[in-house]
């Protein structure tokens, strides 16, 4: 999903006032507080000195507009970023999921409706408990079944989004700690086609002065990412694939 340019503009303001805050260079607030990084379709080794962030930090100590240059910049990679750049498999409706070592399965979510549908309505809860059947059916097939699987978004928080997982996977929530560089925090504040959501933004954004402590910059968000792994079966028992 493409972001808009009110959203790489939140993230920017976030990291000034991170950087006013802990005295740091705006360059290093970006790198450790916002998402940009993996948003210019980086690896997730973040190495402050790959060629493509030093192009990047080295036009913004040249432009005085950051979040105009932030976002040309943010622009310029997508086009050239492939697709298929986070090895995502195939999507079954608004779940798709990543292979990760040691045989973990890591549950992504979008929305895929193709209305104005809540992809998290009530009525919608049907479909998606469809939809991640046949995800985990397909998996039975691709994983040993010994694997786990693992959850991180702020969605975790959420009982529209629980309610179509399993409870022994919901019972190893767990909050996770510095997770500004990733979209599991961010995503809060995006709609289905990355433009920026203007109420919760506005609170966030009104909130920053209440929290001038790195302790306390976690408490911004109106959501935590959880973090979560369980083992397949109580999925494949959950959703009647056994």
């Amino acid at each position: 999903m493409r972001v808009s340019r009110e959203f790489i503009e939140l993230i920017v303001q976030f990291a000034c006032h991170v950087a006013r805050i802990r005295t740091l260079p705006l360059d290093d607030a970006l790198f450790r507080f916002t998402p940009l990084y993996l948003s210019l379709g980086l690896d997730r080794d973040f190495d402050p000195r790959h060629p493509a962030w030093q192009a990047f930090v080295g036009e913004l100590t040249t432009h005085e507009d950051v979040v105009d240059r932030a976002h040309t910049f943010y622009l310029q990679r997508r086009t050239h970023a492939s697709a298929d750049a986070d090895g995502r498999q195939p999507a079954f409706g608004c779940f798709s999921y990543s292979l990760w070592p040691d045989s973990r399965v890591r549950i992504h979510f979008r929305n895929a409706e193709l209305d104005h549908h809540s992809p998290l309505g009530r009525d919608r809860r049907t479909q998606r408990l469809a939809e991640l059947a046949t995800m985990f059916r397909h998996l039975q097939a691709v994983v040993p079944a010994t694997a786990t699987v693992v959850g991180g978004s702020w969605l975790y928080n959420i009982e529209a989004y629980r309610r179509l997982f399993p409870p022994e996977f919901l019972a190893t929530a767990r909050t996770g700690a510095n997770e500004y560089r990733f979209i599991a925090l961010w995503g809060q504040f995006l709609d289905r086609h990355g433009h920026l959501r203007a109420p919760t933004a506005r609170s966030f954004l009104d909130g920053l002065g209440r929290h001038l402590t790195e302790e306390s910059l976690e408490h911004c968000f109106p959501y935590r990412v959880l973090r979560l792994e369980s083992a397949l079966r109580p999925f494949c028992e959950f959703y009647g694939i056994v």
